[in-house]
């Protein structure tokens, strides 16, 4: 009888860590999957950047007729983007820190409540 209480105990505890790895696993390939969407979305990014950086560069001298003020003022675009992107630092750290909370302690199993309709 009491040997039975123990494997039950056992087989419960034995379930309960397999349960925990298949959920780390599960959270850590989700994180894993994440980066690899959000490094090939910033190549794709930087590569866009490039190029219209180029061309718009190209347009400018054009327009004033001289090809370094054109780079110049696609750089002063560029240090005017890094400058907001100083200034909202603080709100980008927060929203990336809350996507990673929310990949970590998120569950899809969990349906939403709609028992009671607004």
């Amino acid at each position: 009888m009491i040997g039975k209480l123990i494997d039950k105990a056992l087989n419960y505890l034995s379930a309960r860590l397999d349960m925990m790895k298949l959920s780390l696993v599960e959270r850590v390939s989700l994180i894993l999957g994440f980066f690899m969407f959000a490094m090939v979305g910033m190549m794709m990014t930087m590569a866009v950047i490039i190029f219209l950086g180029i061309g718009l560069s190209q347009y400018f001298a054009e327009v004033t007729g001289s090809t370094p003020l054109g780079y110049l003022i696609v750089s002063g675009i560029y240090i005017l983007l890094l400058l907001l992107i100083i200034v909202f630092k603080r709100r980008m750290h927060i929203w990336f820190a809350g996507l990673f909370v929310s990949l970590l302690t998120g569950d899809e199993d969990e349906e939403p409540d709609n028992s009671n309709p607004a």
